[in-house]
């Protein structure tokens, strides 16, 4: 508790604004979620990606800085291109302050040796193989038509698979990757977005609906690989402490003094 009252007293000012902020847009949402109609359940993306973008700004983890106002500033863009309305331009002017901020202060972030590319690359091929799969199966019986679930049964099955097959990628990839499990988390989804575009783009030219919103559909499906992402950083950070607080046979503490 110390150790964590510490960091946030050393972070910069707009650092500590942006994260308040975070938070507050994911409280928020949570909130609306319980009675306004056009929030649904997908929403849960952005709670996840602002509180774990939130969390890994306290730590003072730069790509966090960054993704959190890229992912602001992509969501005004669509909102305001797609949904021809003005979305609230406070949280990219925000987010992206606060990550310059960051950028010119004491911060964490990997160099391009210490990634591990060639993983990365692997573990989003999975990942989109997975996803591709799990539609195939589902188009071959049926149970989705021209990529849509026919039921609201068939759309619950469909996402708790996807979510359970990426969670659980996720989580492998980050006990695999000791020092930088975000990063690398970033980077799969990185690597994940031109593969699936190859595979819905072309569909979608076919159907004649390569349209801006079919663009969006990729970026949310990346936001949802990245929520994903989140939520196996989360299992595995647990796991890991509960194996360190976990005793050892004679009574010890398994951890390191």
């Amino acid at each position: 508790m110390r150790i964590a009252t510490a960091r946030w007293t050393l972070l910069p000012i707009m650092v500590k604004v942006a994260v308040v902020f975070a938070l507050g847009q994911a409280a928020f949402t949570l909130v609306l979620l319980t009675y306004h109609p056009a929030f649904t359940l997908l929403n849960l993306i952005d709670v996840v990606l602002l509180a774990a973008f939130a969390a890994a700004i306290v730590n003072r983890h730069l790509w966090a800085g960054c993704c959190l106002a890229a992912y602001a500033v992509l969501d005004y863009i669509y909102k305001l291109a797609a949904l021809g309305r003005s979305a609230w331009i406070i949280p990219p002017i925000v987010y992206v302050i606060g990550a310059i901020s960051l950028h010119r202060t004491e911060h964490v972030a990997p160099s391009v040796r210490e990634l591990r590319w060639k993983r990365a690359l692997w573990i989003a091929l999975f990942l989109v193989a997975g996803n591709f799969a799990i539609g195939f199966v589902f188009g071959f019986f049926g149970l989705t038509k021209a990529g849509v679930p026919v039921s609201v049964a068939a759309s619950w099955l469909w996402w708790t698979l996807c979510t359970a097959w990426a969670v659980a990628l996720f989580a492998w990839a980050s006990w695999k990757e000791l020092a930088w499990p975000f990063e690398a988390a970033v980077l799969i989804v990185s690597f994940s977005l031109p593969l699936g575009a190859l595979i819905d783009l072309p569909t979608l030219a076919m159907r004649s609906a390569l349209t801006l919103a079919a663009l969006g559909q990729c970026f949310a499906s990346a936001l949802f690989s990245a929520a994903c992402g989140m939520v196996g950083i989360g299992i595995t950070l647990t796991l890991r402490r509960l194996g360190a607080k976990s005793p050892t046979p004679n009574g010890c503490n398994s951890a390191p003094s």
